[in-house]
């Protein structure tokens, strides 16, 4: 079963034994505040005009992760552009998605505690199957073996924004990797491109902001 874009992607980012994000925490969060955008793109409730987020239907749909994103964009209206609404969007974007990928039992809750009781909260496979099924897909989509439709594209541009194609295809040199990721995006729809592309600001404005360790 194919899950929303945002549960995807927050599959492929997290490693499915340990639940810890695979990456920088602050990079997946924008990217999957972006995956939270695309799912209305591709359903044709949001649109994209001169790069700027407007909304094409209101009805709910009764999803409620994407009806509150939706839902908020009406309330602050059009006309602000993509990396707005990632930041906007992923101060607490990993929580709203875990709580969906909870409720359909493909992870699990792990509080820290003891020592390390302060540390953020974990989601490890509570499905191992279904949890390695979106990096399966994209791994093969990768590597030519199938068929990109909009979504899976738009997975594979995401996690190329935030370095998770290394992770799901590590066989590839990066060079090889590039190419395939320019090729999967030029197959994008116009909104999803610009879409990428506004994530992509977002996370190099985060890295310009975020002190070296």
């Amino acid at each position: 079963m194919r899950r929303p874009l945002a549960d995807e992607l927050f599959l492929v980012g997290h490693d499915a034994h340990t639940g810890k994000p695979a990456g920088h925490a602050g990079v997946l969060a924008s990217a999957l505040a972006g995956a939270l955008l695309g799912e209305l793109l591709l359903d044709g409730r949001l649109t994209l005009i001169d790069d700027r987020v407007a909304v094409q239907a209101h009805r709910p749909y009764g999803e409620k992760v994407s009806d509150a994103v939706l839902a908020e964009i009406t309330r602050q209206g059009d006309g602000r552009p993509v990396p707005h609404w990632v930041r906007y969007l992923r101060g607490d974007v990993r929580e709203v998605v875990a709580r969906r990928l909870l409720a359909a039992g493909l992870v699990r809750r792990e509080q820290p505690r003891g020592l390390a009781w302060r540390g953020p909260v974990r989601f490890p496979a509570h499905d191992p199957i279904a949890y390695a099924e979106p990096r399966r897909r994209l791994a093969a989509a990768l590597a030519r073996q199938q068929r990109v439709d909009a979504q899976l594209a738009t997975l594979a541009a995401l996690a190329g924004a935030t370095g998770l194609d290394e992770v799901v295809a590590p066989e590839l040199g990066r060079a090889e990797l590039r190419e395939r990721l320019i090729r999967v995006t030029e197959s994008l729809p116009a909104v999803l491109r610009a879409l990428v592309s506004g994530v992509e600001a977002a996370i190099t404005a985060l890295a310009l902001t975020t002190p070296d360790p």
